[in-house]
């Protein structure tokens, strides 16, 4: 079980992650959300944190990681969600955000998925948006997958949201978990 920080830390709270196996280190990563309580003006809200397992029962938390949205221009307010895939070139994750633009505290109103790549689970190269979120409201908890045969990278965007949302003009309400797909063009 991955504890929780104490409340002046910055995974007071945890929140939606992803566990990668990495079978040449024998070692189980998880990518997860780290939400601080109560955050100093200068403080970021939520980022991305990680810890490691031999076994996936004891986790060891690294000290040094954090994945913060504000040094790629992006919220330091909502950054979370973050899902990992293995790719022949790499490990690819996607997290829900919204662009913060350069010298402001104030977020875009319109979200995206901020996508990063790794070649070894250590360090991570931000590589622009993913795909921008295409309602009205803020999406969480990606979830990419190939479906079928494919051989390119066309892969399908799977968004968790239980609230109520509207998509031109028509109120919806999500009853399961990972109800919209949406066809992401290679």
């Amino acid at each position: 079980v991955l504890p929780t920080g104490r409340a002046v830390e910055q995974d007071a709270a945890l929140g939606t992650g992803c566990v990668v196996y990495d079978e040449a280190q024998k070692l189980y990563y998880i990518y997860y959300t780290g939400e601080r309580y109560k955050p100093a003006a200068d403080e970021d809200r939520q980022v991305v944190m990680r810890a490691t397992s031999p076994d996936f029962k004891t986790w060891t938390k690294d000290p040094l990681f954090r994945l913060r949205g504000g040094d790629y221009g992006y919220s330091t307010l909502n950054f979370r969600d973050p899902f990992i895939w293995k790719m022949e070139d790499g490990y690819h994750m996607i997290v829900a955000t919204k662009p913060m633009p350069a010298g402001s505290r104030a977020e875009d109103k319109d979200g995206c998925f901020a996508e990063f790549f790794s070649a070894d689970l250590q360090t991570w190269e931000h590589k622009g948006v993913f795909t921008k979120m295409v309602w009205d409201r803020f999406l969480e908890c990606p979830n990419v997958f190939q479906m079928g045969d494919r051989t390119e990278a066309e892969p399908v965007v799977t968004l968790e949201e239980e609230e109520p949302f509207t998509v031109n003009g028509e109120v919806f309400t999500n009853a399961v978990p990972y109800g919209f797909q949406v066809m992401i063009d290679g």
